[in-house]
């Protein structure tokens, strides 16, 4: 959702468990696996990826810029304002451990805010 790339969900949500059916005879993963001879199906991490960051960024949602102190590689983040003019600010730490993020908005003020080690994270303010 960064660096001038566009967004999209791979048509390949729900697959069997041998990555099909797929018109290219190729293997491939999905969202959600199912083995209909069981009547079961398994999400997979992406599957609650695509549902965290779906709750809090609706469709005409616009990217903004977020910039500031210097974070590790590690803690991920991307901003977006919202149809209904909020600021939605999501957090990816990749980290064993914690990290405190200050979040300076000119208009709104400062909150130290932490963000827990291998979570995700979201921040929705008006």
């Amino acid at each position: 959702m960064k660096n001038w790339v566009g967004g999209w969900i791979d048509w390949n949500l729900a697959l069997d468990l041998d990555g099909g059916p797929n018109w290219a005879g190729w293997r491939a993963d999905a969202a959600i696996l199912v083995n209909s001879d069981k009547d079961e199906f398994w999400k997979q991490p992406i599957y609650y990826g695509i549902s965290h960051v779906s709750k809090f960024v609706p469709p005409g949602s616009v990217r903004v810029e977020l910039t500031g102190t210097y974070l590790p590689e590690d803690l991920l983040s991307v901003a977006f304002i919202r149809p209904d003019n909020a600021t939605v600010i999501v957090f990816l730490n990749k980290l064993s451990y914690s990290i405190k993020v200050p979040l300076e908005d000119e208009q709104r003020g400062t909150v130290l805010l932490e963000i827990p080690p291998r979570s995700m994270q979201t921040i929705i303010y008006w």
